[in-house]
């Protein structure tokens, strides 16, 4: 019966996808020599284990979001959720290196997206978490499968500046944001009657107004 382990060994950008993508490479190895796998696929579920890495000041406020105020960070720091994949593994004996795509975005709604969005540095603590079925090559020569246990899993420190270098890449010099869509229609309509030639300046009109009334009211109270 395989006994297999899981190391992931690299994660690049993958260049010209549909969706921001990463390519992971992972390294699939079997204790029990000689022994052939037929194939594999592979439930795997991905995690941000934010407990394991530093951040500073300024990152922490950023992180505000997300896990509260620092002082509360000792109940409130846990590990984020990511996505789960299907990982299909070829036939092999002994170890195979495979690639898989893990789709990405900054969606600033969703936490994972304000988690990426406030790291500027250092990287990313992740845990992939496997389970599936592995099809194998029995004792009388015929085909068996057996589950694979959850306890089955490897991590890996993604860099921030892969990361970066993917938002770069399929978004230059851009966020995402995401409104309602009455709340869009009312920037539209003021965009409309505003007369400015792109969203970008009627937001930034509309962005320097409020604070020059926020300033103002500060003024006022000193």
């Amino acid at each position: 019966m395989p006994d297999l382990d899981f190391e992931i060994i690299s994660a690049d950008v993958k260049p010209y996808a549909a969706a921001p993508t990463i390519d992971f490479k992972l390294r699939i190895s079997n204790a029990v020599e000689g022994e052939e796998v037929y194939a594999a696929a592979l439930k795997t579920q991905v995690r941000i284990e934010a407990v394991y890495r530093k951040y500073d000041d300024e990152t922490k406020k950023r992180l505000l979001e997300v896990f509260g105020k620092p002082e509360r960070w000792g109940e409130t720091l846990k590990s984020l959720f990511w996505k789960s994949i299907t990982i299909p593994v070829p036939r092999f004996t002994g170890q195979t290196v495979i690639e898989f795509p893990l789709e990405c975005n900054e969606d600033m709604t969703a936490a994972i997206g304000k988690y990426m969005h406030s790291l500027k540095d250092g990287d990313i603590p992740l845990a992939f978490i496997f389970n599936g079925s592995i099809f194998y090559k029995g004792a009388q020569k015929n085909v068996q499968v057996t589950p694979l246990p959850w306890e089955k899993e490897t991590s890996y420190r993604l860099p921030v500046s892969v990361w970066n270098d993917l938002m770069d890449a399929y978004f230059p010099e851009g966020k995402w944001l995401r409104v309602p869509k009455n709340v869009f229609d009312k920037l539209y309509v003021y965009k409309s009657k505003s007369a400015f030639p792109t969203m970008n300046l009627c937001l930034e009109s509309l962005i320097d107004e409020g604070l020059k009334k926020v300033q103002n009211g500060k003024e006022q109270e000193l």
